[in-house]
């Protein structure tokens, strides 16, 4: 997950390193950006919520909607990540390996923010909200 205002910084580095180790497809989403994006950058935008508006619960949303409407059926796991993070795609392959897609699996790090963004996210004080990167798999049909 992205916005367009880091297609030449963030959305590059991706693509210079890490995103040619990942076992699988791998497309980046942003929101109802008109931003024209790098040749050859797997892009899904998402008209139906805006691009840089932060925290983006509505862009992430918005994305699960789209994957289970367009490819639950085609994929076994679905790994949403922010733009500032670093996978390592051989120990992503190995994890999702050991794991039995067969099983409804959630997994990542819950949280309301750091302590200054605490109240200032949207987000009902008895809520969690998965921050940051989180690994889905779905129970498929």
């Amino acid at each position: 997950m992205t916005s367009s205002q880091y297609f030449d910084t963030r959305d590059w580095a991706i693509r210079m390193t890490w995103l040619k180790s990942i076992p699988g497809d791998v497309v980046f989403f942003i929101g109802n950006s008109t931003d024209p994006a790098p040749p050859g950058m797997p892009l899904i935008r998402l008209n139906r919520v805006p691009d840089n508006v932060y925290p983006p619960q509505g862009k992430v949303f918005e994305m699960l909607r789209y994957l289970h409407e367009n490819h639950a059926d085609k994929y076994e796991y679905f790994i949403r990540a922010d733009d500032d993070v670093f996978i390592k795609g051989q120990e992503l392959g190995s994890l999702l390996k050991s794991l039995n897609s067969e099983e409804k699996i959630y997994m990542g790090h819950y949280g309301q923010g750091v302590p200054e963004e605490i109240g200032k996210l949207g987000i009902g004080k008895d809520y969690l909200y998965c921050i940051g990167e989180s690994l889905i798999l779905p129970e498929l049909p």
